[in-house]
């Protein structure tokens, strides 16, 4: 029932882009919904079928719903909209390297996840454009964040071995194994992370990356106690955020005259 509100709330939404579309004469817009329509299809996971159907069989009715395998993957069709959101904007920008490489990230995470590699690459090369004309705090915190969230994405796998007789090894998810007790070394590198935040606060003189710390110090506790299901990491891209909204914008200044200005030395 979820997947099918899903799916037409979906189904709206690509109409209603592809509406603004024609509005607006937005190739780009366009094409980003259509491509939004046709993974949100594509990727739609029927339940599955009940045994008999009037006069179809169990497997006449499961070939008929079952005719197109859903591509494998997480199965977010919204990283169509996002990789059309970078194309408009290297559109209205010079392409960039960041441009290629979060486009790729996108499409490919339709198909892959490990496609999700290449749009943090993306993200780190992008801000590292930005942070030439807005310097900040929020570059770093950004830097961890991407890093914390990485590890954490995959240290839900882990080699598991299979009986002796057999001698393989299979790749499991560990989010269907339950742990009762906590991960020191976890807790450990948290502390460190954390404390090491809290220097950066201290000699950048930034209240931000102070609350950021203790809020990764407290999310890192409540995930490794059970009571938290969401990253740790992901509170430090919360922070990293937050630090780049309330920088102070970047001024343009040549030779002691305000840019745009002509004749008028800085001052109020």
């Amino acid at each position: 029932m979820v997947e099918l509100i899903r799916l037409m709330a979906g189904t709206v939404i690509a109409l209603g882009l592809g509406f603004w579309a024609w509005r607006t004469r937005g190739a780009t817009l366009g094409g980003s919904a259509l491509g939004y329509l046709i993974a949100l299809w594509y990727l739609y996971e029927p339940a599955p079928p009940a045994p008999g159907l009037q006069f179809l069989s169990e497997e006449q009715f499961a070939a008929l719903m079952w005719s197109v395998t859903p591509l494998p993957g997480p199965g977010y069709p919204e990283f169509a909209l996002a990789a059309g959101a970078v194309v408009a904007h290297a559109h209205a920008h010079r392409v960039r390297p960041w441009h290629v490489l979060a486009v790729v990230g996108f499409g490919g995470a339709l198909w892959d996840p490990m496609a999700i590699l290449l749009c943090l690459a993306a993200l780190v090369l992008a801000g590292y454009e930005l942070h030439a004309r807005r310097p900040g705090v929020w570059y770093a915190l950004m830097l961890v964040g991407v890093w914390l969230w990485l590890g954490e994405a995959f240290d839900g796998w882990f080699i598991a071995v299979d009986p002796p007789d057999e001698g393989s090894f299979t790749m499991v998810s560990a989010t269907a194994v339950s742990f009762d007790h906590v991960d020191l070394d976890e807790l450990a590198l948290a502390v460190v992370v954390a404390v090491g935040l809290a220097v950066l606060a201290w000699r950048r003189r930034n209240v931000v990356v102070l609350l950021t710390s203790a809020a990764y110090l407290a999310g890192a506790f409540a995930v490794e106690s059970g009571s938290l299901r969401i990253p740790a990491g992901l509170v430090v891209l919360a922070g990293a955020a937050v630090a780049f909204a309330t920088a102070a914008p970047w001024t343009t200044r040549t030779a002691g005259r305000w840019a745009g200005t002509p004749g008028r030395r800085p001052g109020p």
